[in-house]
């Protein structure tokens, strides 16, 4: 079977929120984006403690659901920390890392829209 969306969709991994991707996502709506960027905080955290605490299975899963979820938002830090779980490259430590930054980005990002 042939894969529609590749593994490498041109993302650089070193961007922890791509605010210009999440704009394109959002089609420009602020309001929009505020609400995915809250939906993604929460469960992305939720999926993290999956990682975390679950046996190898579930953490494949919990870690692919989290990629896409953090490609959709545009946090290709921690979609790449996501993957690397996925295919058994890395352990939790990078993602908790990442996902603190992306955590992080996100408050800021809001409090930018709040104020």
């Amino acid at each position: 079977m042939e894969r529609i969306v590749p593994d490498d969709i041109g993302c650089n991994e070193d961007v922890v929120l791509d605010a210009g991707h999440l704009a394109r996502q959002t089609f420009g709506d602020a309001a929009l984006e505020r609400e995915l960027l809250v939906l993604f905080s929460g469960q992305s955290a939720a999926l993290a403690a999956r990682i975390v605490a679950g046996e190898a299975p579930e953490r494949r899963m919990a870690a692919h659901t989290l990629k896409g979820s953090a490609r959709a938002v545009g946090a290709w830090a921690l979609a790449a920390a996501a993957a690397a779980v996925e295919a058994g490259d890395g352990g939790p430590e990078r993602l908790e890392a990442e996902l603190a930054r992306a955590q992080a980005a996100i408050r800021d990002r809001l409090a930018q829209d709040a104020g």
